[in-house]
């Protein structure tokens, strides 16, 4: 995968034609208008337009309405430029194009010069986002022209920034660096910071371009040591962006993630879609190498959401390339086959080989697994025939050239600069003798007082570590007896070698939040009344966690083992009424009246080999069972076991299921999909919880254990355990 390609494609446009969209602060002599009623407007759009993009419309709305009402063209082009802006950094390409069209002819009609070339410059941003590049070069054409002859400086060299991004994304990165390095030796000159950090950034990426990772990082290095100074978090978190790319490329993967992260956090504080999506895609694409191709999966598709809802197609596509290649990587060939043939056909109509080459590659390996050769061949063939085109040792000679050039320039600068920090040095080292004379009598009345404190904490800390020590003694001792209550429990429990006895094919996924758990699952086996063995299992989660849902667990338990010996019960629902009869019998004292709120959930099957039959019923709790990569799923009762229903005649519902051979069953408690993680730190929910069960039903149980596990601790990162976790699968 490239993630570089839409990365530059999407991101770059958008900082240099930001610049000049600040408020009007002097107007083109052809207004005969009077400016007053504006001002005001005009403050508060400045104010809340950053913050607020929807109140920035609001705004610009109002302006366009008193403009009308005064038949002022002039005051209409600048509100309709500015409701433009505010649609583009919502995404909303098309309504910013068409406001943008509008106020380039409201602003030729009345001569307002400096809206003509924001509007130009914003529908170069626009066609450029859109792949159209020779229309969005012949806007930033326009605006040249329009910028010399008045002379604006400024706007002429952040245009040839622009032109510099439309000859990168096409790959001549010679003529990108040239452009980029004149107007880097403008800015600098004029200390135009702003400019100096897209400028140099544009060219570090034009090295990583070309896998000079070392110059790349110089450059980009040198872009963030000025954010010191300068603070902008919508540029900041491109920039780190890109720097993660490069550590990428020198397998520096921590160094990567790390930044990926700061980016997403400050993306999702200023709710930067645009760069969150970017951050998320960029750290999918870092899973996937890294072959974590769930935590990659989940990353992925989120990006493609974000990018559907912003329209940017050509994000989209490379999010298709990538989703391909991870499904082709899980050898889910089914849906890795819709995601490549949708990649495919977009990338053709981009004329971006590189995603044409990754959705080749895996349709060739999806028609190979198919065993249809002459499918597999043809797309082999388009994958072998894309060849990098780049001269990259010629351009990189090229480029070193016109750094050279550019570092030669600034030499008369920075020798101005060093004469003038001689002149100023004398002087600060005065004032440097003072400040040392100051701060030693400053230093010895803190080092008097400090003594004085010393000697004060001695005493108090003497009374505070015995007090420690027997919290320390105590702590153990609480500890000790929860430890063994951890052995009680899992004594209860079948282990690994009785489960695989019984079930051979299946795993427990079982992970407590504390020590002890108020989830447990029950496995035993029974004769019929035919003599035949019945398989019967159950997961529970009872009310509570820790000790608490322990001993309702121990309880629960102890109830389940009446059920093997008694007559009367034929069904998993059968068991079900018993277990919600007998528990409020079991946990009430002598004492106690009325109802009690202490119960649980549970998923409850048997299983028939030889009648190749399973019966279920569940409270609170639901069975899953996928066959032939189709998952269906049987609710349970939606109530729980024990919660104020004794002595009632409440049933619960049995389900009798034919089954056959390779069907897999999850019975799951809440504590998996309830976890809140990911990017956002939302719930995995069950949808999500299902989806995984579909990709991961073909692979080996013990297989399967590890990547729920994994999923699940990538998903919980750093945030709190919010519950006891509990699934099992069992293959028939």
């Amino acid at each position: 995968m490239l993630y570089l390609d839409y990365k530059m494609f999407l991101k770059k446009s958008i900082l240099y034609f930001t610049i000049s969209f600040c408020t009007i602060t002097g107007y083109s002599q052809n207004s005969n208008t009077d400016s007053t009623p504006y001002l005001k407007l005009f403050k508060q759009y400045d104010k809340l337009a950053t913050d607020d993009r929807s109140k920035g419309i609001e705004i610009a709305n109002e302006i366009e309405k008193i403009a009308s009402n005064n038949k002022s063209g002039f005051f209409i082009s600048d509100a309709l430029i500015k409701k433009a802006v505010m649609y583009y950094f919502k995404s909303d390409l098309d309504k910013s194009k068409y406001y943008a069209l509008k106020s380039i002819q409201a602003a030729n009609e009345s001569g307002n010069t400096k809206v003509l070339l924001k509007a130009y410059n914003l529908v170069g941003a626009i066609y450029y986002n859109l792949a159209d590049f020779k229309n969005s070069e012949l806007y930033y054409i326009k605006k040249i022209n329009l910028a010399k002859q008045f002379k604006d400086t400024i706007a002429e060299m952040g245009t040839y920034y622009n032109i510099g991004l439309i000859y990168l994304q096409q790959g001549n990165f010679l003529k990108s660096a040239d452009y980029n390095f004149i107007a880097l030796n403008y800015f600098k000159r004029t200390q135009d910071t702003f400019n100096i950090l897209g400028s140099l950034q544009s060219i570090g990426f034009t090295y990583l371009s070309l896998q000079d990772v070392p110059t790349s990082l110089k450059f980009y290095k040198e872009a963030l040591s000025l954010f010191k100074h300068y603070k902008d978090n919508y540029q900041l978190s491109g920039l780190l962006i890109d720097i993660s790319e490069a550590y990428k490329k020198q397998n520096q993967s921590d160094s990567a993630f790390y930044c990926l992260d700061q980016a997403l956090k400050i993306s999702a504080k200023e709710k930067d879609n645009f760069h969150f999506s970017l951050a998320t895609d960029a750290k999918a694409t870092l899973y996937l190498d890294n072959k974590n191709y769930m935590q990659a999966l989940i990353l992925s598709k989120e990006a493609l959401k974000i990018n559907e809802q912003s329209k940017l197609q050509f994000a989209v596509c490379q999010n298709y390339g990538t989703i391909s290649t991870i499904y082709t990587k899980l050898k889910t060939y089914d849906s890795a086959l819709v995601y490549a043939k949708k990649g495919f056909r977009m990338a053709l109509v981009f004329e971006k080989a590189t995603i044409v080459k990754e959705c080749a590659k895996n349709l060739s390996t999806i028609y190979e697994n198919r065993k249809n050769a002459d499918s597999a061949l043809k797309y082999f063939k388009i994958y072998f025939s894309i060849t990098d085109s780049l001269k990259t040792e010629g351009q990189l000679r090229g480029i070193a050239q016109k750094e050279f050039l550019y570092e030669k320039q600034n030499q008369e600068n920075l020798r101005f600069k060093e004469q003038l920090l001689a002149e100023t040095k004398l002087e600060k080292q005065k004032h440097i003798v003072v400040i040392v004379l100051v701060a030693s009598i400053l230093l010895l009345i803190l080092l008097l007082i400090g003594v004085i404190n010393y000697k004060q904490k001695q005493k108090a800390n003497a009374q505070v570590l015995v007090q420690k020590k027997l919290l320390e003694e105590k702590n153990k001792e609480v500890a000790d007896s929860i430890n063994y209550a951890s052995r009680i429990q899992k004594s209860i429990m079948p282990d690994e070698v009785v489960i695989n006895e019984i079930l051979p094919n299946s795993f427990v996924l079982y992970l407590p939040k504390d020590i002890v758990s108020g989830d447990f699952y029950w496995i035993n086996s029974l004769l019929d009344r035919s003599n035949k063995t019945i398989h019967v299992i159950a997961v529970a989660d009872c009310t509570g966690h820790g000790i608490p849902g322990a001993f309702m667990s121990l309880i629960g338990a102890t109830i389940l083992n009446q059920t093997l010996s008694n007559d009367n019960i034929n069904s998993p629902a059968d068991a079900l009424d018993f277990l919600n009869v007998q528990l409020p019998k079991n946990i009430k004292g002598s004492s106690a009246s009325g109802t009690i709120k202490d119960g649980m959930e549970v998923s409850m099957c048997s299983i028939d080999h030889e009648k190749m039959e399973l019966q279920f019923s569940g409270a609170n709790n639901n069975l899953y069972l996928i066959r032939n990569n189709s998952l269906q799923l049987f609710k349970g009762n939606k109530r729980p076991i024990g919660q104020g229903y004794e002595g009632n005649d409440y049933k619960f519902t049995n389900h009798i299921i034919p089954i056959f051979a390779n069907d897999f069953i999850y019975m799951s408690t809440d504590g998996f999909p309830d976890q809140f993680g990911g990017v956002k730190g939302k719930k995995f929910k069950y949808k999500q919880m299902e989806d995984l069960f579909l990709v991961i039903n073909h692979l080996p149980a013990e297989q399967q254990s590890q990547i729920l596990k994994q999923t699940f601790m990538e998903w919980k990162g750093n945030l709190e355990q919010v519950d006891d976790v509990l699934v099992m699968g069992v293959k028939i």
